[in-house]
């Protein structure tokens, strides 16, 4: 492996562990506030719903820095492959991001018409 390809590991690998807490961050918020949502927890306790909401407040202030994280360092690792032959955008379209993507559109449609 040379230099090149030793750069492109180490982003790869920064990339997909960026990519797994924005996500892991966006699915923790998004269950924890429709759990809070509950009627259970609204009415006995305000101090345990609003412990529930928190993990939603920290993902507005997270999730936009780790998305710019993401594009950047996906940036980078496209200037490493642009000239080079193996960089294809068809394998970017696989069943995990999907998968993803689904995910993240139900997710702002239930939120959407919650409110």
């Amino acid at each position: 492996m040379n230099h090149m390809d030793d750069r492109e590991f180490i982003l790869e690998k920064l990339k997909k562990k960026v990519l797994y807490i924005l996500l892991g961050i966006i699915y923790i918020s998004f269950i924890g506030y429709q759990v809070s949502r509950l009627r259970v927890f609204t009415d006995n306790s305000t101090l345990f719903s609003e412990f529930l909401y928190l993990p939603a407040y920290i993902a507005i202030l997270i999730v936009p820095i780790m998305f710019l994280l993401y594009l950047f360092i996906s940036l980078k690792i496209r200037k490493l492959k642009r000239h080079r032959e193996d960089f294809n955008f068809r394998d970017l379209i696989t069943p995990k991001s999907i998968f993803i993507f689904v995910s993240l559109i139900l997710m702002a449609i239930i939120l959407i018409y919650q409110n």
